[in-house]
């Protein structure tokens, strides 16, 4: 069905060879929108992330966690690109949601609105409530079109770049790694050290796609 919908940008990339590491993010989009449930989920996503960002001690974190068995249980009649756009924009709005309790009652919805409780309820205080929810509305659309439009291109830049590295350069991301996870345990090496390396054995639990068998 996806192939179908692609089709005709499949032919365009190819004739573009140097475009064709965008193919995917093209047919993304002409999926999205041709997906009449997922635009509607999205909509909907956005006022219920609002909402539980909004009333302190309900965050986006928790609209997930109880949204996502409900999504699970309709998955068939649902699909799941539109449970997972649902999913992805209630974090995105929820974060939002929360400088409005933090500007209004001095209350960060969120943690990631505590800064906004600074300025925006001396704003409130002074009668400029309005004026501090508008300033926080086009901030967050603004940085948040901002961090997508970078994290869509980019990341496919950057996956095309690391597609070339080899083991030298995968022993360099490695080595970074400890060493960032020794300056964040410093309290609990060996905690760190157990936390690590379970991790490391977790991941290595992956299907090879060759053999068809877990390692």
């Amino acid at each position: 069905m996806f192939n179908n919908q692609c089709g005709g940008l499949q032919e365009f990339f190819d004739s573009v060879g140097f475009l064709s590491i965008f193919y995917d993010i093209s047919c993304g989009f002409v999926i999205l929108f041709n997906d009449p449930y997922a635009l509607m989920f999205v909509a909907l996503a956005a006022l219920v992330g609002i909402v539980f960002g909004a009333l302190p001690g309900l965050t986006a974190a928790a609209a997930i966690a109880m949204m996502l068995p409900i999504l699970i249980a309709y998955n068939d009649e649902i699909g799941g690109l539109a449970g997972l756009a649902f999913l992805y924009v209630i974090g995105k709005s929820g974060r939002y949601g929360g400088s409005i309790a933090a500007i209004l009652f001095n209350t960060p919805g969120t943690a990631a609105s505590a800064a906004t409780m600074q300025d925006g309820y001396p704003m409130t205080q002074q009668g400029k409530a309005g004026k501090a929810l508008k300033t926080a509305t086009v901030a967050s659309a603004y940085g948040d079109y901002f961090g997508e439009i970078v994290l869509i291109f980019g990341a496919v830049a950057v996956a095309a770049f690391t597609r070339q590295f080899g083991p030298p350069e995968n022993f360099a991301i490695y080595l970074m790694a400890f060493v960032v996870i020794g300056s964040v345990v410093s309290d609990s090496i060996v905690k760190g050290i157990i936390s690590t390396l379970f991790g490391a054995v977790v991941g290595r639990l992956e299907r090879i796609s060759s053999l068809a068998n877990l390692r």
